[in-house]
């Protein structure tokens, strides 16, 4: 690759994070990390706490907080586990319209980026 190439995909690698960033959406999603989260709840819903930390990388207690935020702002509901220490994660109806909503946005932004 040249180096003219790698500059302009380090370039629109940044585009395309800035753009991420600039969506509009509830103060409990404005990192990539609870973003990823909500998405990831809602492809697996009734995921555990400890299958969602491993799969955007975290430890246990910021697994904990982010999912109190995600909760708090009611965008994702705890059920019962599958024993007594554990709990099933599901996005609520609200969830479910902003993974819609964030979806239909990133897909604007990428096609916009891309044309």
């Amino acid at each position: 690759m040249t180096q003219r190439t790698e500059n302009l995909l380090g370039a629109l690698a940044v585009l395309v994070t800035d753009e991420l960033y600039a969506i509009d959406t509830v103060p409990a999603l404005s990192g990539a990390t609870t973003r990823a989260m909500l998405n990831a709840i809602g492809q697996y819903p009734g995921a555990s706490i400890e299958l969602l930390r491993e799969s955007v990388a975290l430890s246990h207690p910021a697994a904990v907080r982010a999912v109190a935020g995600l909760v708090e702002a009611g965008l994702v509901e705890k059920l019962a586990g599958v024993d007594k220490r554990s709990v099933s994660l599901a996005l609520s109806a609200a969830g479910r319209r902003e993974v819609k909503r964030l979806q239909r946005a990133r897909d604007a932004m990428l096609t916009r980026v891309v044309g």
